[in-house]
């Protein structure tokens, strides 16, 4: 998710549920406005496997804890669930519901992405979500939601998602991870060649973003509906499910008015997060994440005269800014956010600003690529005996030395 460098530098704490937060937009927002939790009890019934392992009540909410993890033989546990959904939940996503009774289930993986190196959120970015091998298919859609709807805006959109460096100005979002993934990636953008216009007026999409049902769906999840539903009968969604895992892969939905640089707006903004609408699947695959965004971001270069600067890299010979499309895929294939949601402590980002994650700048970082299995690393442990490595540049060899205090199990 992009940073606004220039005036609500705080955005990110209201922007729409994303793979790398485990707190909710409606969440947040009682939480910024201090509101206290009910005063009311809580049951908790904890599920594993449709049995129940235990329930507890909790006479004050602000005491609540989990219970003990589960375990189960060869999988991972990845947190607690509604039921039939894979969005693990961190206690504010229901404490502040007036609810006095409620079902958690138990959720497990078998270790996809990195679900082995994070222990709370890693399964719920990993599955069902975009490979990071292969030659997945994406469909891109363009989104009428009142703006410019030439065809050439969409082969702008076309050029920002299958372009190269020489007519982007840096790269599209395909030639992007085929080269920092040095080939094991090959993405293939299938951008629709009309715009798709959703039934309702945006108002109702806007609106609907700020209410809260059982499976925490967006305006912007119900045009995805809408979408997969007026092409069923001409589009084989099977082919945009790559690993076969019975989800497609990714969506992106490129809408065509700007997104919200002056305003707290949360819906007109970059972002990546998914379906709970599993009431009926297409071509035998139900939806799950997609990416959000304006045709805007495109075009940061002409905006910074009114706005300022928008971006901390050169925009300098940017055609086609494609920058921000390349950060949120990023989210599709599960990796997390780098920057600080609080400037006033620490450094100036996770990584400094020096890795697309955080500044939408450079090249996928070490820990980016480790997750993805794009990187045989250099091990060095405890036990090792003095070597001298010697390494090539990182950006075009992707040579890494992992330095570990004891010798993993795998060497």
């Amino acid at each position: 998710m992009k940073k606004k460098f220039f005036i609500f530098i705080l955005m990110a704490f209201v922007i729409l549920p994303v793979l790398c937060s485990c707190q909710y937009l409606d969440s947040l927002r009682k939480m910024s406005k201090k509101q206290e939790y009910p005063k009311t009890p809580i049951t908790v019934n904890y599920y594993v496997d449709d049995e129940l392992k235990e329930t507890k009540t909790y006479e004050k909410r602000k005491d609540f804890e989990y219970i003990s993890d589960p375990t189960k033989e060869g999988l991972n546990f990845g947190g607690w669930t509604y039921k039939d959904s894979l969005q693990t939940l961190a206690p504010d996503d229901f404490l502040y519901d007036e609810a006095e009774n409620i079902d958690l289930y138990a959720y497990f993986s078998d270790g996809y992405h990195f679900s082995d190196n994070l222990s709370y959120n890693g399964p719920y970015v990993a599955t069902g979500g975009l490979p990071s091998f292969g030659n997945p298919k994406v469909l891109v859609v363009p989104v009428n939601l009142g703006g410019d709807t030439s065809a050439s805006m969409i082969s702008n959109i076309n050029t920002a998602f299958n372009g190269d460096s020489e007519s982007t100005g840096f790269e599209s979002v395909s030639s992007f991870y085929t080269k920092s993934s040095k080939g094991k990636l090959n993405i293939e953008f299938e951008v629709l060649n009309e715009w798709f216009t959703p039934k309702n007026r945006v108002s109702y999409y806007e609106s609907y973003d700020f209410q809260k049902d059982k499976y925490y769906d967006t305006g912007s999840s119900l045009i995805l509906n809408e979408i997969l539903e007026a092409y069923d009968s001409s589009i084989d969604f099977s082919d945009y499910d790559y690993n076969n895992d019975g989800n497609i892969d990714a969506v992106w939905m490129i809408y065509n008015v700007s997104a919200s640089y002056t305003t707290k707006s949360d819906f007109y903004w970059a972002y990546v997060t998914f379906s709970q609408n599993k009431s009926k699947k297409y071509d035998n695959c139900y939806p799950r994440y997609y990416g959000f965004a304006s045709t805007s971001f495109m075009f940061e270069k002409d905006l910074e005269s009114s706005y300022g600067a928008l971006e901390i890299y050169d925009m300098s010979d940017i055609t086609i800014d494609s920058h921000t499309y390349i950060h949120e895929t990023g989210h599709l294939l599960g990796l997390d956010d780098y920057y600080d949601n609080n400037t006033l402590l620490g450094g100036k980002g996770g990584t400094y600003s020096a890795a697309m994650m955080d500044a939408n700048m450079g090249d996928l970082s070490t820990i980016d690529k480790l997750l993805l299995g794009w990187i045989d690393p250099y091990v060095v442990y405890s036990n090792s005996k003095e070597l001298t490595l010697t390494i090539n540049n990182f950006q075009s060899s992707n040579n890494v030395i992992l330095v570990s205090n004891s010798k993993p199990t795998s060497i």
